[in-house]
């Protein structure tokens, strides 16, 4: 049998010209496809829990939070060891209301505290806050700040 491209066979040329649009869609599309949408997921849930002054954003695979602070404190120190305090709670809840089987997969949770005085800015793997969702003990939740948990603060 001899296959010929012309008008006698029309569906084999059609099924060639879509396979070839396939091969060149899947050699051109981006590799993390389908990585991403775990962010989007943490996301809704957050926004079911979180309080209004806060902000939640998906970066690809990374989960940004910013957090409007209006605490009113009179000394710089103990201003900072408020909004630490504060920021500390605010990761515990991130990772306490966030779906544990999915928290993992984030690359990098990041945590903007903004006051009119200092910003804090907090920086954690999601495998880090996966760990904290499942801590109980203050010294426990203590160490692995220490150890896992990268924070930078400017002062105003």
């Amino acid at each position: 049998m001899k296959v010929s491209f012309n008008r006698k066979n029309p569906v084999l040329l059609s099924s060639l010209v879509l396979f070839a649009f396939l091969m060149v869609y899947l050699a051109n599309a981006p590799r993390d496809r389908g990585h991403h949408y775990t962010c989007f997921v943490i996301q809704d849930a957050l926004e079911k829990q979180m309080p209004s002054n806060w902000t939640i954003k998906c970066d690809k695979n990374d989960l940004n939070v910013t957090i409007d602070s209006h605490v009113m404190i009179k000394t710089d120190a103990d201003l900072q060891k408020t909004l630490y305090s504060d920021l500390a709670r605010d990761l515990k809840f991130i990772a306490k209301f966030s779906p544990n089987d999915v928290l993992d997969s984030i690359n990098l949770v990041i945590v903007l505290t903004k006051h009119s005085k200092m910003d804090i800015l907090a920086v954690a793997k999601g495998q880090t806050m996966q760990e904290l969702g499942r801590l109980e003990k203050q010294d426990d939740i203590d160490q692995l700040f220490q150890r896992e948990i990268k924070v930078k603060e400017h002062m105003k």
